[in-house]
């Protein structure tokens, strides 16, 4: 397998990941008075570069999901939400470039 196929590979394979983690619920911030790891560390062993940043982000999207989805948003949590996602958008742009993949 080629270096490039192997990165398109782990890329899917951390996709996949991801839509896993959201659908089981275990992209919730975890509480400060929380003693044993979050639910998302103990199932994402993975490190990679900027991970705190883009989980800060994905829980900042989610503390907003409901109301997006169900409620009546307000025109500032619409945008924190878009800027929280444009913001991760950036990153997985920056770190699949750093591995040879434009998008």
């Amino acid at each position: 397998m080629t270096s490039i196929d192997e990165h398109k590979k782990k890329i899917k394979e951390h996709l996949e990941e991801i839509e896993d983690a959201i659908n089981e619920g275990i992209e919730k911030k975890p509480q400060e008075e929380q003693k044993i790891e979050p639910l998302i560390e103990r199932r994402s062993l993975v490190m990679f570069e900027k991970k705190e940043e883009i989980y800060s982000l994905i829980y900042n999207i989610e503390e907003e999901r409901n109301s997006l989805v169900y409620g009546k948003p307000t025109e500032n949590q619409v945008k924190k939400v878009l800027d929280n996602f444009l913001k991760l958008k950036e990153i997985f742009k920056e770190l699949l470039k750093n591995e040879g993949i434009e998008i």
